[in-house]
């Protein structure tokens, strides 16, 4: 009878802690990263009575955690994936916006400033017009610094949340460490705090990709990156962000272990610090390198042109824009890391902008020296052993000083072009329109021939250089018979070359001449001559209507001056919103792929490890019949123990 009463009593016991863990499953029915836990049932050893044995009733044997695994660490991938994609795409959208946005386009600004510059071809003499056109320039410039200083300051804020980030995984790696310390000394880790953890990780899994090892302790080890340990048993190391060596304009991330800090940049991948670092390399750098090169090449051509014109004041043009290879501008292509030990001070000058490409480069040096160039767009490696070298139109040159083998240098000749390009003209008087040569024939001339117009191809020969203002010397073309002419000083009438054979059938090029004189201009003469007649050639002095170089720099726009001579200024940018938009528009591809991924799995672990109300409910009501059963074997119990009493006490 009292084993009754025992197997009663334990049953009672036993559900009313079955009831606890019930109740506690649904009070964290809302609690994120709870894990449902169930009541395992044991029997108790049976008695032996006569030849057969009798059963003991119940105990509770264990309370386990539901939780699988595998399904586990796939929603740690999936958290890992969407995070890296929503990070990404929220900062390349930045960059897609403020590259289409209309009024902030260098691309409109561009536009409006070859306008302008057709209405000078138009109105070359016109103030007005002039000033338009200078102020057009002058807003260009502007929008060109602008673009690039709003790219700057997205890295410099890139910088930030990349510290930030830094310090949230430290905090939950902390975290981490203190609760494998738990484990370590409660015997059995507690399903709650293994619950804990396991959100922890998770919430580091939104930051950065992690690798988790199960120790036989009931620790777990948590790495990031190449197989770096952030945690180890219920050790933290620390993360920390501090400017790059390499380029210090950008933050690298280091992790401290046994008292040093290791370089990890490139072995971080997924989560936020993944996302962030990959727009850097990917969106940010490209972008800000190719607006770079645009601004170069405009620049360049756009000066090389402008100088071969006449302001209308009769000076040559000078600069339109900064000398984009002064030596302020070849020194700050070259980034020196601060750990080199040489003395070395290179400097990149822009050969052949068609050539360039919006590449950073980096370059190592090794004993000898030996020199290697890695264009890190596509790691194409170049080899030498001394300077100057000329890679992709830039001649890298070693300015002073010498380089020691370890040291390594970033070579960037396009990054800072747009902030650095500025107007190198002070007032609309000195924008050179007109062609500085003019010719023209003798009225009297009795043949039919005629002479181009002519252009401009090198202002430092002697001819332009000796006296400004002036033609040293100006020319007579003078025919000595239908066939041939001298070229003739015309103000000494001294012969400068020939006789020169002439062909009336044909277009025939003046200069150079068979004898390679070469005054700096092309003109050409065509059509039928007669003895005696007479072409000159003199400075384009009070030029004021002329337009001839306008034109030619409007031409500029069209021009195929980039890429190898396939893109214009215009195809340049559009390429550039192309691969930002193409590149954002598949981050939400992914975004919402990796979204979808991710709420699948939550929901296959919700269905192995999330509580269900309907099914706790089932068994508040399954442990109340058990209890009132249980409660009933008492009551039977105890009234037999009466009548046993009341029967042996007669």
């Amino acid at each position: 009878m009292a084993n009754t009463l025992n197997m009663a009593a334990n049953t009672l016991l036993t559900l009313q802690r079955a009831l606890s863990v019930t109740g506690h499953n649904i009070s964290n029915v809302n609690t994120d990263g709870y894990s449902r836990q169930s009541v395992e049932y044991s029997s108790l050893n049976p008695q032996k009575f006569g030849q057969n044995y009798i059963g003991s009733g119940v105990t509770l044997a264990s309370v386990t955690r539901n939780t699988d695994d595998f399904v586990t660490q796939q929603l740690r991938n999936a958290i890992t994936s969407h995070s890296q994609y929503e990070s990404f795409l929220f900062e390349a959208s930045s960059v897609d916006g403020l590259l289409a946005t209309p009024g902030s386009s260098v691309s409109e600004s561009m536009q409006e400033f070859f306008s302008a510059l057709q209405q000078a071809v138009s109105s070359p003499d016109s103030a007005p017009v002039r000033n338009a056109l200078f102020n057009q320039s002058q807003l260009l410039v502007s929008q060109f610094q602008s673009m690039d200083q709003r790219l700057l300051d997205q890295g410099m804020m890139l910088n930030q949340k990349i510290s930030t980030v830094a310090s949230q995984v430290n905090s939950i790696a902390q975290g981490i460490a203190d609760l494998n310390a738990q484990m370590v000394n409660s015997g059995s880790p507690p399903a709650d705090l293994l619950d804990k953890r396991d959100q922890l990780v998770n919430q580091m899994s939104k930051l950065v990709d992690v690798n988790v090892i199960n120790q036989s302790d009931g620790t777990i080890t948590v790495g990031i990156g190449s197989g770096h340990m952030l945690v180890v048993g219920a050790v933290s190391n620390t993360l920390k962000t501090s400017q790059s060596s390499v380029d210090p304009m950008m933050s690298d991330i280091f992790i401290k272990m046994n008292g040093a800090d290791i370089n990890i940049s490139d072995g971080v991948t997924g989560g936020q610090l993944g996302g962030l670092l990959a727009f850097r390399n990917d969106v940010l750098t490209p972008t800000r390198n190719q607006l770079g090169t645009m601004a170069l090449a405009y620049g360049d051509s756009f000066n090389q042109q402008h100088q071969l014109g006449m302001d209308i004041n009769g000076n040559l043009g000078k600069e339109f824009f900064n000398d984009i290879n002064s030596a302020t501008a070849q020194s700050k292509r070259v980034i020196s890391n601060k750990n080199n030990t040489g003395t070395a001070q290179l400097g990149i000058e822009i050969t052949d902008v068609d050539q360039l490409s919006s590449s950073d480069y980096r370059l190592s040096v090794s004993a000898g020296p030996n020199y290697t160039v890695v264009r890190l767009s596509d790691q194409q490696v170049f080899n030498f052993a001394s300077f100057p070298q000329t890679i992709d139109g830039m001649n890298i040159q070693l300015t002073a000083g010498s380089a020691n083998a370890g040291d390594t240098f970033i070579l960037a000749p396009t990054r800072t072009a747009a902030s650095d390009l500025s107007l190198n003209i002070n007032s609309s008087q000195e924008i050179a329109l007109a062609s500085p040569i003019r010719t023209s024939a003798l009225l009297a001339n009795q043949g039919s021939a005629s002479m181009s117009a002519g252009t401009v191809t090198d202002i430092s020969t002697a001819d332009f250089a000796t006296t400004p203002g002036q033609l040293t010397p100006p020319v007579r073309i003078e025919f000595l018979s239908p066939t041939s002419f001298q070229i003739v000083n015309a103000t000494t009438s001294g012969v400068i070359e020939g006789p020169i054979v002439y062909d009336p059938a044909n277009t025939n090029n003046v200069f150079p001449t068979p004898g390679a004189y070469d005054p700096g201009y092309r003109i050409s003469l065509s059509g039928g001559a007669a003895t005696g007649d007479v072409f000159t050639v003199d400075y384009n002095s009070g030029g004021v209507g002329d337009s001839r170089n306008a034109l030619l720099l409007s031409d500029l726009q069209n021009a195929r001056l980039l890429d190898n001579g396939q893109a214009t200024y215009q195809d340049v940018y559009a390429s550039m919103i192309s691969d930002v938009g193409s590149l954002t528009y598949q981050a939400g591809i992914n975004e919402q792929a990796s979204s979808i991924l991710e709420q699948q799995v939550q929901s296959r672990r919700d269905s192995t490890s999330g509580v269900n109300l309907d099914e706790e409910a089932a068994r508040l009501l399954q442990f109340e019949l058990a209890y009132q059963a249980a409660s009933k074997v008492i009551s039977v119990a105890k009234r037999l123990f009466d009548i046993l009493f009341q029967t042996v006490g007669r």
